[in-house]
């Protein structure tokens, strides 16, 4: 079957791909979207490791002071700023 997007640059994303490792911010916390149990590390800019989280597989909220900050879990690193 032909996608109406075939040739139009649209990208059809997969479930695959929106499960994927993840790090955004919202509301004062990091979010980290883990697949497995993870470790999470987190990191000033000038590198002074922050916080250390146990995360489950899944989305987990991560409540931070407003800053910039380095994310590191299973083979991801995000700089993320938290407002």
């Amino acid at each position: 079957q032909e996608s109406a997007f075939e040739n139009s640059g649209i990208i059809n994303f997969s479930d695959d791909l929106l499960e994927e490792q993840t790090v955004w911010t919202a509301n004062g916390s990091i979010y980290v979207r883990a697949k497995k149990d993870a470790e999470v590390n987190i990191y000033t800019i000038t590198g002074q490791l922050s916080k250390q989280v146990k995360v489950t597989e899944g989305e987990t909220a991560i409540p931070m002071s407003r800053g910039l900050y380095i994310v590191r879990f299973d083979n991801v690193t995000r700089k993320v700023i938290v407002k």
